[in-house]
Parts: C-alpha cells; structure tokens; sequence
C-alpha cells in the first residue's frame, strides 16, 4: 500500500525509498528464521513449507525489483540508458543484483523459493533486453540466471549432512522434504 502511494506521490525516488525499507525489513524475517530453523523443523511440513516458500519468493521478488527500482530511478532523473555509459551502467546495476542474490543464497543455504523469484526477474530482464535490442544486457541477464542457478545447487550441496540445513529445511527423510 505504501509504495502504491509513493508511485502516486513521486514515483522517482520514493519508490525505491519504500522498496529498500520492505528488502531490510525481510532480511530481519530470513535473519530470524533462519536463526529459530530447529524450531520450525518440529513444525507440520504445511507450516515450514508456507514459511520458507512465502519468505523465500518475497525476498527473492523485493531483492530484484530494488535493483530494477535504482535503474528506474536513475532513468528518471535523466541517466542515459542507451551508449556505452548507460549499458555500463546497466551492467553494474544486474551485477549488484547479481551479488545481492548470490550473497543471500548463501546465507540461506540455497533457499529454492528465493533462486525462483530472482529467477524469474532475470528472465524477465532477459525478455525485456531481447525486444529493446540490447544483445550485451540479454546476455548479460542470461549468464546472470546461469549464475543463480549454479549458486543454488552449489549453496544446497555444501548443506550439513544429517543436520539442519543453513535455510532451515529440513532434508529429503528429516520431517518432511525440503523446497
């Protein structure tokens, strides 16, 4: 509702403003779920499959569209989005995402819901920089989902065995199977 209203009221700034807030109040949610994970592996496998799968897919959402809203931001404000300084620039900006995504993948022990909503962004990118002809962004998109990809399974397989892993699902046999 609030960035419905910054939108409205200044959709250059604001937005991002209020998307920055929702990303760290999220991390706080992972941070804290992450730390009671034993807990929430004695929970009924809806419960730990509803918690995991709707913090997972908000934060992965609210990662890259924080990215995005800066990009909007600085086209907003009169940052040239074409040429060589707005594709390097464009180029920096899928790379902090890149590095948020992977960052928080790794925190979370490779948490699926999170790699789908990234995902799903830098497909979204992916379709959006084919139509706009922009060849070295589309690529760019593309290596960057092969990356989440790759940081996913890598993330998921350096999980503890026989313990918790670092997202708090519990493994294929411990409570139920994990996202």
């Amino acid at each position: 509702s609030v960035w419905l209203v910054a939108a409205e009221v200044e959709p250059v700034w604001s937005t991002l403003v209020v998307i920055v807030i929702m990303f760290a109040a999220l991390l706080q949610a992972l941070r804290i779920a992450l730390t009671e994970r034993d807990r929430i592996a004695a929970w009924p496998p809806i419960g730990r499959l509803l918690l995991w799968w709707t913090l997972g897919l908000y934060a992965g959402w609210i990662s890259v569209a924080m990215w995005l809203n800066l990009t909007t931001a600085f086209a907003g404000s009169g940052a040239p989005i074409t040429g060589t300084v707005g594709i390097v620039a464009q180029l920096a900006t899928l790379a902090g995402a890149l590095g948020t995504a992977v960052i928080i993948l790794r925190w979370t022990g490779g948490l699926i819901p999170y790699a789908l909503a990234v995902g799903w962004g830098l497909v979204g990118a992916i379709v959006g920089t084919l139509g706009a002809g922009q060849p070295v962004l589309t690529v760019a998109a593309a290596v960057g989902l092969l990356i989440v990809a790759v940081a996913t399974v890598v993330f998921r397989r350096g999980q503890p065995q026989g313990g918790q892993p670092r997202g708090g699902q519990p493994r294929v046999g411990q409570r139920g199977v994990r996202p």
